[in-house]
């Protein structure tokens, strides 16, 4: 992880606690310092200022003094349970995920926490850390469900801009939780084996895509030897296999795409579905 700087946005919700708990367990690991953030954003329920002459005055006093209250008691109490970790409160004025991406510029990680399942796909994870995602400067990290302790790191493995970045951090982590790493690579056969393919049937193909894995992760492996690693080659769309793996990892692990100018590609299809449907804690690396 470059940098030393883990940055969480905390409100005091219940995804925001999670978020919090993550980061601190992350920065006791790593030596990271913790910095958490609360957005003040202009309210949208009082339109009114926008017609009656005069100064704007919001945030007014009060509401920075509650702002800054809350994150003093989550930083009290996170300091209590991790004396070793260094945190930090601030309290920005703007939309929370402005704030976000603007505070990961100089960061290792950005933490946030996501919501419960929801049958409407862009209800299920909120808006915020759909956004903070796609657009933060640094690896983000959503946190849904609290890490299942003692389950593996999972690691998506594809062909996309950053995956080497994301083999290291998985691997990275695996070694920091003392546990296995599971490399996932899925992949479709093509309707008739003879279309697009060098291979007469799918067990030809099969092979081949195993080994097209192992030598995807071969190069970030020898930096940690005592890491556990299984390789897993599945047939199914990506969509599925990834969001399976989550069910029985402590963290999920992919690449970011790249840093176009459009959300969905700089997140990716598959990553948008594994945020809104996966389990756990979920990586997204830059």
């Amino acid at each position: 992880m470059s940098g030393n700087r883990i940055v969480v946005g905390y409100d005091a919700s219940p995804p925001s606690d999670r978020a919090l708990a993550w980061a601190l367990d992350e920065a006791a690991r790593t030596g990271a310092t913790v910095d958490l953030v609360y957005a003040l954003a202009f309210p949208a329920y009082a339109p009114a200022v926008y017609i009656v002459p005069g100064t704007v005055a919001w945030p007014d006093v009060p509401t920075k003094d509650a702002a800054w209250a809350l994150l003093a008691a989550a930083a009290a109490k996170a300091r209590a349970g991790h004396p070793k970790v260094a945190v930090s409160e601030i309290v920005e004025e703007g939309p929370a995920a402005a704030v976000l991406r603007d505070s990961s510029t100089d960061a290792a990680l950005v933490v946030v926490g996501g919501h419960s399942h929801h049958p409407v796909a862009d209800q299920v994870l909120g808006s915020v850390a759909v956004s903070v995602a796609a657009h933060a400067f640094c690896s983000v990290v959503i946190v849904r469900d609290l890490e299942a302790v003692g389950r593996p790191v999972v690691l998506g493995l594809d062909e996309w801009a950053h995956a080497e970045e994301a083999g290291q951090f998985a691997l990275r982590q695996a070694a920091a939780r003392g546990v296995p790493l599971r490399a996932v690579h899925a992949w479709m056969p093509p309707p008739d084996p003879a279309i697009g393919r060098r291979f007469p049937n799918r067990d030809e193909a099969a092979i081949a895509e195993l080994v097209w894995a192992k030598n995807r992760l071969s190069p970030w492996r020898a930096e940690f030897p005592g890491v556990h690693v299984d390789i897993a080659s599945v047939v199914g769309h990506p969509y599925q296999v990834l969001t399976a793996a989550t069910r029985e990892s402590q963290l999920t692990v992919v690449g970011a795409r790249g840093r176009g100018g459009f959300r969905d590609l700089r997140l990716g299809s598959v990553t948008r579905h594994l945020l809104h449907h996966g389990t756990g804690p979920i990586a997204i690396i830059r």
